[in-house]
């Protein structure tokens, strides 16, 4: 949670406010923009493995072992390699949005809604990178009502 309120100070009040499925829905919604964010959605072996969350289904080969996951993520020429300049002030210049996507999918099954959530919609924004205010505005836009006002961040 602390890396959400770093970001936006509110948000993880309004999330917290959210019934257990809208939260879910919530993070749903922030994997595949995070998937899409890191251009991972069109990758053929990941697409349905967000089809499967996005149906409360459980997650297809390979996505049971992260370590395989991640191989495969360096090993397979049709995924993108892009980066971003860090959301917050980590210790590097660029950071590579495919692995700052990658958490997004398994906190949107994450066994607590609200711990899913939190940290699906951190995967996103981390994802854009310095640039996450424009996640965070288009979660505002996507459910509106529901996560308030913009925070500000600490």
């Amino acid at each position: 949670m602390h890396g959400l309120r770093e970001l936006d100070a509110r948000l993880p009040n309004a999330l917290d406010r959210l019934p257990p499925e809208r939260q879910r829905a919530v993070a749903r919604w922030a994997m595949r923009r995070a998937y899409e964010e890191a251009g991972l959605d069109g990758v053929d072996w990941i697409a349905p493995a967000l089809d499967a969350v996005e149906r409360g289904r459980p997650l297809p080969p390979p996505f049971h072992d992260r370590d395989t996951v991640v191989e495969r993520l360096l090993g397979d020429p049709d995924v993108p390699d892009t980066t971003v300049p860090p959301a917050l002030g980590w210790q590097t210049a660029e950071i590579r949005q495919q692995f700052l996507a990658l958490p997004a999918l398994y906190a949107a099954v994450e066994g607590d809604p609200l711990q899913g959530v939190i940290d699906a919609l951190f995967a996103a924004a981390v994802t854009y990178g310095s640039a996450y205010g424009t996640l965070l505005a288009e979660a505002r836009s996507a459910f509106p009502g529901e996560l308030g006002q913009a925070g500000h961040r600490r």
